[in-house]
């Protein structure tokens, strides 16, 4: 054919620069805290909600959490959207049968593919 093969510097390192750039990554961080005895807050983006049990509390966060890190993601750019939550319960043992809540952390984190 005639042609001169030209090959850029760094062309072997060009498919991993693509992909990285093509990752989308959001974690979030919901926290739950007890300003009362019987009163679990759960500390959002939009304000904070109170619940009157840790399991309502643990559950609305969890949900909270995942919405935000995927329509974070989505804003991103990312699609086919994979979803993984933490937690982190800070508890003190008074005795046997009773606990001292502390905190909760709730981490979501949604990783994808942006197009």
């Amino acid at each position: 054919m005639g042609v001169v093969l030209t090959v850029p510097n760094h062309a072997d390192v060009a498919g991993a620069v693509g992909a990285a750039a093509g990752s989308v990554r959001q974690r979030v961080m919901v926290s739950i805290t007890q300003p009362a005895e019987t009163k679990f807050r759960i500390h959002l983006a939009d304000g904070p909600i109170d619940k009157s049990s840790l399991d309502d509390a643990l559950a609305t966060a969890r949900i909270a959490a995942k919405q935000l890190a995927e329509a974070r993601a989505k804003s991103a750019g990312a699609t086919k959207i994979d979803l993984h939550l933490e937690e982190d319960i800070k508890l003190v043992p008074l005795s046997s049968n009773k606990d001292l809540f502390i905190e909760a952390l709730i981490y979501a984190t949604a990783k994808g593919r942006a197009i």
